[in-house]
């Protein structure tokens, strides 16, 4: 995201915010060695923009704890890494485990599950399922992704059925 350049002058307007939210923001921006003033309008910038392009705040901010997530377990790059499929079991466990001890609902679950899988095709969230079409990557790669994502549902504690069938993956929460 771009950020702003002081040279530039433009037009201000007022607005008021809480001053407990004021007060967080002012140690943030001290710790980036930052004015609230221009820390301010790089966040609402920043806010604004991912709105434009469809993503709500929350929408995002559930994308980075995925990201931090999938990171922490390892998976950021087992796609591209292959690996055998005890190694992606493994993952799934170590994935399972952060999302029980991080405390994930069941939505941010099928979010980070979602995430992984629009890395191997398109993938589409019907309330409690995923169907992923248009695979990018070959049937024994699928299969060990099922796995994982498996792995990781049972060590969450989620109940999950996941399945690769007629060349789509097919992911339903079982349990509430």
């Amino acid at each position: 995201m771009p950020r702003r350049k002081r040279e530039i002058k433009r037009e201000r307007c007022n607005t008021w915010i809480d001053c407990d939210i004021y007060e967080r923001v002012k140690k943030l921006s001290d710790r980036k060695g930052s004015s609230v003033y221009n820390y301010l309008n790089e966040m609402v910038e920043t806010s604004t923009e991912l709105e434009e392009r469809g993503f709500s705040t929350s929408t995002a901010g559930g994308i980075f704890f995925g990201w931090n997530i999938l990171r922490t377990a390892g998976l950021v790059l087992s796609p591209a890494s292959g690996g055998t499929s005890e190694d992606w079991k493994k993952a799934g466990v170590r994935l399972g485990t952060l999302l029980k001890h991080q405390g994930a609902t069941l939505d941010s679950i099928m979010n980070i599950f979602a995430m992984i899988l629009e890395c191997v095709g398109h993938v589409e969230r019907q309330d409690r399922r995923l169907i992923v079409g248009g695979l990018r990557i070959n049937d024994d790669m699928v299969k060990m992704m099922v796995e994982m994502i498996g792995a990781a549902a049972s060590s969450a504690g989620v109940g999950v059925e996941v399945k690769f069938e007629n060349g789509l993956i097919l992911l339903s929460l079982t349990g509430s």
